[in-house]
């Protein structure tokens, strides 16, 4: 009689056990898609097109699709624009002293601010802070012995921490990560990497900005320098340091993404590897394999209101006459139903 009333109570046990488990489950579900419900609308982003006149080769992506993330954070930008003064003191760490010329882009609506000398070049994007610098007719040399790549990369993050270019330690979320870092060849219409310092006449310092680790694709920070340590070049793609969270948005899944890539006409990145590339090159494509997939988050060179991840599908190209090229194509990753088209 006891061990049937300790069994009755057993399955008593695991049968109220599964009812507890059904109702959080229940709850949890109908939490999710009251947040749902609740999310903003938002526009999609508008990215470069280019034209191809193959097909789209994409037969082991579907095993890398595996694994992504099901929803992801939709951020609100805030940044307002560079100031007139944080622009002026920019240049006076450049020892630029004179008074910009400025411009007023009409297409785009950006105003810019730009100095020359005969040793300088210095342009500012006040609206999207885009910072641009060139020494001219900077001595290129090469040295016996060429500086430890250390002490050009600590010289860049002291210049960044100087002129308050680096992420706020309030927004936690934003990091910069190292992302290059090597000798380089520098002749006068290109330059290149190089393992041998017996050539090396130059260095480059490549840094890149992220959001919770994904990486915010145009929006880089690199420096160039001689090996006497001169920055000779410096092009600033800047993070947004002021952003609303919106919320979790839930993104779209394997067959979705699939069918989308195989109904696509066009790319939207294109770079020819080792040569200069043009827009409309893309046709001569006469194959692509697209290979890997991650989600980033994407920059764009214009005003923007919303930040929102991008499934990032890469591969390699061919092109007619043999050159190879990379290639890529951006998917807009939250659900369609959270996009003004």
């Amino acid at each position: 009689m006891m061990i049937k009333n300790l069994f009755k109570k057993y399955w008593l046990f695991i049968f109220l056990s599964l009812i507890v488990g059904i109702l959080i489950s229940i709850y949890f579900i109908n939490k999710d898609q009251e947040e749902e419900l609740n999310l903003t609308v938002i526009p999609q982003q508008e990215t470069d097109s280019y034209s191809i006149k193959t097909s789209l080769e994409f037969g082991e992506l579907g095993k890398n699709i595996e694994g992504l993330e099901q929803k992801l954070d939709v951020y609100e930008i805030l940044d307002p624009p560079f100031s007139n003064e944080e622009a002026i003191n920019i240049a006076q760490f450049f020892n630029l002293t004179n008074q910009p010329q400025v411009y007023n882009d009409q297409r785009t609506n950006n105003i810019f601010y730009e100095w020359l000398t005969e040793e300088k070049f210095l342009t500012i994007n006040l609206s999207n802070k885009n910072i641009t610098f060139e020494l001219l007719n900077a001595q290129i040399k090469n040295q016996i012995n060429a500086p430890d790549l250390n002490i050009f990369k600590n010289q860049a993050l002291d210049f960044l921490e100087t002129n308050h270019l680096l992420p706020l330690d309030s927004i936690n979320l934003v990091d910069i990560v190292l992302k290059k870092e090597s000798y380089l060849e520098i002749n006068e219409a290109f330059y290149q990497e190089t393992d041998s310092i017996a050539q090396a006449n130059g260095v480059i310092i490549q840094f890149q900005y992220q959001i919770k680790e994904k990486d915010l694709i145009n929006s880089k920070v690199t420096f160039i320098f001689n090996l006497n340590q001169d920055l000779i070049k410096f092009n600033y793609q800047p993070f947004f340091k002021e952003i609303n969270n919106l919320g979790l948005y839930p993104l779209k899944g394997e067959s979705e993404i699939l069918t989308i890539i195989k109904n696509h006409k066009d790319i939207n990145y294109f770079n020819i590897l080792g040569y200069y590339t043009t827009h409309d090159e893309s046709e001569n494509l006469i194959k692509i394999n697209l290979k890997s997939i991650e989600i980033i988050y994407l920059k764009q060179n214009i005003k923007q209101s919303y930040l929102q991840p991008y499934f990032f599908v890469k591969g390699d190209g061919v092109m007619g006459d043999g050159r190879k090229a990379e290639v890529g194509l951006y998917i807009p990753a939250i659900q369609d139903q959270y996009l003004l088209k």
